[in-house]
């Protein structure tokens, strides 16, 4: 399934989704150092920054992501 579909699905039952890309090496993963650039509602994204912080040092919301949308 698409992201968009996984993302609609998910708000059609009350749930967020955050797109999330990680950047650096594998390495930088084992210790926890990746950089994490979230796109997504803030809502969802405060629920989900303190287990994204135990994955990564440098962890921001980019913005709301453009593959998903939410049912009106």
């Amino acid at each position: 399934a698409s992201t968009r579909k996984i993302g609609a699905d998910l708000a059609a039952k009350g749930a967020g989704m955050i797109d999330a890309p990680l950047g650096r090496t594998p390495a930088h993963a084992r210790d926890g150092l990746l950089n994490i650039m979230a796109a997504g509602d803030k809502a969802t994204f405060d629920k989900v920054k303190p287990v994204l912080d135990e994955q990564g040092e440098n962890v921001f919301i980019s913005g709301r992501s453009a593959r998903v949308t939410r049912p009106s």
